[in-house]
């Protein structure tokens, strides 16, 4: 009886302590199956990311320099308050008028959150003063310039002989 008893209690403890020792052993390697799937995704992911940026990185070098200060001042990287006033008075003074009580503001876009727009806005308000011919040869000018800007507001009160104050509100746009 002994013989047959021995071999099974042998057996069970064996089982016994193979569980009890090598499952948590067996829990950590999967862990660290998953882990390693998880670095593999990431590294697969990383080259593709590497590739798609050399493509990008290629195509952008193949522009040349002119262009790129062009685009550049169609949309600029950051906000650039000084250079928008002196763009805008460029254009107003190319036009015989000044631009008068400017202000600037950034726009929050009174969003509850993060904002997610890959872009920011800056208002920029401001005043000039001339005939109504000159108003159109300015807004024209405004229009076809490089710098993006879109006139939200516009308000115009008389003057004295053909000399009108307009009064503007505008949106110019960079990337974050």
């Amino acid at each position: 009886m002994l013989n047959i008893l021995l071999p099974i209690v042998i057996i069970g403890v064996s089982a016994g302590l193979f569980f009890i020792k090598t499952s948590p052993i067996f829990d950590r390697v999967a862990e660290i199956e998953k882990t390693r799937l998880v670095f593999s995704n990431a590294q697969v992911n990383n080259k593709q990311f590497q590739d798609l940026l050399k493509q990008k990185n290629a195509i952008y070098n193949q522009v040349d320099g002119t262009s790129k200060v062009l685009l550049g001042k169609l949309l600029p990287d950051s906000i650039d308050n000084v250079r928008l006033i002196i763009d805008i008075n460029q254009i107003a003074s190319d036009n015989g008028m000044t631009i008068r009580n400017i202000s600037v503001k950034s726009d929050d876009s009174g969003t509850i959150g993060p904002d997610s727009r890959p872009y920011g806005v800056a208002t920029l308000n401001f005043s000039v003063s001339g005939s109504h011919q000159t108003f159109k040869n300015f807004l024209t000018a405004l229009e076809t310039s490089l710098r993006l800007v879109d006139v939200t507001s516009l308000s115009f009160s008389a003057g004295d002989r053909d000399q009108y104050e307009y009064n503007f509100e505008i949106k110019s746009y960079w990337l974050k």
